[in-house]
């Protein structure tokens, strides 16, 4: 039951809390949740080991998904794996990074129950924009700042598309001309 119980606001912490529990039981005293059996194997395995993890092969992300949100599980849907093709480059993040800037427009196509972006023959979103630059924009997400390699000359081109994604403080950065240097500490652009 602990394994149940231990993600406070879940949907399954509540019902295994309570008192009587409102679920109905099978005719051998089981509890019966009507949703995908061959799903919860991984909503058990994320609740016994905190981590979200897939086969490679895995093709059933957006229904496993909508069974995290179901289950009220925040913290799997935060580490949840989203593969991305930006421009033809291959990025792999989390959930919780690509929905991690309020107002961003990353936020809002991936907050959505369907994500309103095609997807390549593996699964992978597929984002049109320059790929070269997005390795910028993700780790602005995952780190909240900016490290630009000394003598970046794509500036303006930085500035557009973190427009473009709506990272205004990114954005910001960047039109003060401000950014980590890679390994050499913060200044502006030379």
């Amino acid at each position: 039951m602990k394994t149940l119980t231990q993600h406070p606001g879940s949907m399954l912490a509540e019902l295994f809390t309570q008192e009587r529990t409102p679920l109905p039981k099978d005719e051998h005293n089981r509890y019966v949740i009507d949703r995908d059996g061959m799903l919860f194997r991984y909503v058990l395995n994320f609740l016994r080991d905190g981590a979200v993890n897939l086969p490679l092969d895995f093709r059933e992300g957006a229904q496993l998904l909508a069974e995290a949100r179901y289950y009220r599980l925040r913290e799997m849907v935060s580490l949840f794996p989203v593969h991305l093709v930006v421009g033809g480059a291959l990025y792999s993040t989390t959930w919780g990074v690509i929905t991690k800037e309020k107002g961003s427009v990353l936020k809002a196509w991936f907050s959505q129950d369907i994500v309103p972006l095609r997807r390549d023959s593996d699964g992978r979103y597929k984002i049109p924009r320059d790929g070269e630059l997005f390795r910028f924009v993700l780790n602005f997400l995952k780190e909240g700042n900016l490290h630009l390699p000394r003598g970046f000359s794509r500036r303006r081109e930085l500035v557009r598309e973190a427009g473009f994604y709506r990272l205004r403080a990114m954005q910001s950065l960047l039109n003060l001309g401000l950014g980590h240097h890679a390994f050499q500490g913060i200044g502006p652009e030379n």
